[in-house]
C-alpha cells in the first residue's frame, strides 16, 4: 500500500508528520517496518520542460565558448544555479547533489534561467546576426 502524507523536516534531519493524511495513514496502516521517500512539496517539472532543457544544454555544448558535452553544461549549471555542494573527499573538492529530476518546476525554471545566463556570455562581443538563440518551445 502506497499512501502520502506531509511532514516537517528538522535542521538535525528528523521528520515530525503533520495533518490529517497522517492520522488516517496510522490508523489504516498495518503494524510494522516503513519506508519513508521524501520529496519536495510543489510541483514536480514537466517532461516536455525537461526535453527542452537537454536540447538547450546540447545547443550551449556545441558553442566555442563553452565546449562541453550536454552532461557538462548539466553539471556546470546545477552548480551555478546553488543546487550542489562543494564537499572534500580526500583533500579533492567535488560536488554533491540531488537529481535534477527531484527538482520542483519553479526550482528547474530557475536552472534554465542559468542556460540564459550562460547563453549571454556566449553571445558577448558578437554581431547580432551571429547571436546563438536558445530554443524556447
Amino acid at each position: 500500500m502506497r499512501e502520502q502524507f506531509r511532514a516537517e523536516l528538522t535542521q538535525d534531519g528528523q521528520f515530525f508528520p503533520r495533518g490529517e493524511d497522517w492520522k488516517r495513514w496510522k490508523e489504516i496502516s498495518p503494524r510494522g517496518w516503513y519506508m519513508f521517500s521524501p520529496r519536495k512539496e510543489g510541483p514536480p517539472r514537466k517532461l516536455n520542460q525537461n526535453g527542452l532543457y537537454w536540447l538547450r544544454c546540447e545547443v550551449l555544448g556545441r558553442q566555442n565558448e563553452v565546449n562541453l558535452s550536454k552532461s557538462g553544461v548539466h553539471e556546470y549549471l546545477m552548480r551555478a544555479a546553488g543546487y550542489a555542494v562543494p564537499k572534500k573527499l580526500r583533500g579533492e573538492t567535488i560536488y554533491d547533489r540531488e537529481s535534477s529530476a527531484a527538482l520542483t518546476m519553479a526550482e528547474f525554471s530557475h536552472l534554465m534561467k542559468q542556460q540564459d545566463i550562460l547563453a549571454d556570455f556566449c553571445n558577448e562581443g558578437r554581431l547580432p546576426e551571429h547571436y546563438m538563440e536558445l530554443p524556447t518551445t
